[in-house]
């Protein structure tokens, strides 16, 4: 089974106009639990985005690109949770040109949740010459069972087309999203659902109209998985004395300093990134890997054991079931 396109809804509608501030949405009927809910939110200016109002999720922000002083754009997502509360309103801090666009994703049972698996690499990109393509980088994801999401945007009214990219698809969605609002701007999408975890392969769209014209391109990629984290991330200080299982991942970055003094048992990774600083003095097991990368210190005095592949501290890339004891990267 895969992961599945389910629907998508915008404001302004292709070639519409709007300058408001705040934005609702009305999101596609007859969602079920679990969907994958990802919003971009684009303007033409500088302006910053919010959600004003959340309809009973909760919402996660990526990263906000400005391509000079043209075009602002940032992404938002949630895991649905079965029950809208209201139709969701995203916030704009000014109102030149404003645009949102939701676009919805099924996962293969309605227990799961999505998370991050590939972080967004989003880039300014300069204005190409003829055909005017754009093209976005692919990446290998880490997980099996995802969904990656393609988005260009542009400071004009540009029509989109000749998309290429082997499994890339645009099924079900509008060719562009475009409003003439004075300074006008457009966006473009495509995704790629993989059941493995294999290279998602480069994705191009040509400007097919107004071409070329600089903007901003994102690609993120969204994995599903079982509910039963302990923690998305920490940004701060986590200190663990006691003794912590969770059937599903531990912290999925470490940006600030997370201890554990006592046993923590996960069935799933340990931690997907570690930039701060991780301390063990107690045990630690995974049936996953234990960090995708580390850019900090680690140091271990009790024992890690992983039947997945720990990372390589020391840059060697041989493969191995436990973790390196008394070891500080």
């Amino acid at each position: 089974m895969a992961i599945t396109f389910f629907g998508s809804t915008s404001s302004p509608a292709d070639n519409g106009t709007s300058t408001a501030t705040q934005i609702t949405l009305t999101p596609p009927a007859s969602m079920t639990t679990g969907c994958l809910v990802y919003v971009r939110c684009y303007q033409r200016g500088t302006a910053t985005f919010s959600v004003g109002v959340t309809g009973g999720q909760t919402w996660n922000s990526l990263t906000r690109q400005v391509d000079g002083t043209t075009n602002a754009t940032q992404a938002f997502w949630c895991t649905f949770n079965g029950t809208w509360s209201a139709n969701p309103r995203f916030d704009f801090s000014a109102g030149t040109n404003t645009n949102a666009v939701m676009l919805v994703f099924q996962p293969t049972d309605t227990g799961k949740v999505f998370a991050v698996d590939t972080a967004e690499s989003t880039v300014a990109f300069a204005a190409p010459t003829t055909p005017f393509t754009v093209t976005i980088p692919g990446r290998t994801p880490v997980n099996a069972s995802t969904v990656s999401i393609a988005a260009w945007v542009t400071a004009d009214d540009n029509t989109w087309g000749t998309l290429a990219g082997t499994g890339w698809s645009k099924t079900s969605l509008a060719a562009q999203y475009r409003n003439t609002s004075g300074n006008d701007m457009s966006s473009t999408y495509a995704y790629r659902i993989l059941t493995t975890a294999t290279a998602t392969n480069n994705v191009s769209q040509n400007q097919a109209t107004l071409g070329g014209d600089g903007g901003v391109y994102s690609i993120v990629t969204f994995d599903e998985e079982d509910p039963g984290a302990f923690t998305q991330a920490v940004a701060g200080t986590l200190t663990m004395a006691g003794a912590v299982a969770t059937a599903n991942r531990t912290p999925r970055a470490v940006t600030g300093t997370l201890t554990t003094a006592g046993t923590l048992t996960s069935a799933a990774r340990f931690v997907q990134g570690l930039t701060g600083t991780l301390t063990m003095t107690g045990v630690v097991t995974t049936v996953a890997r234990f960090a995708k990368a580390m850019t900090g210190s680690l140091s271990s005095s009790g024992s890690v054991d992983s039947t997945y592949v720990p990372p390589s501290p020391g840059g060697d890339d041989a493969l191995t079931t436990r973790f390196r004891r008394n070891q500080t990267d």
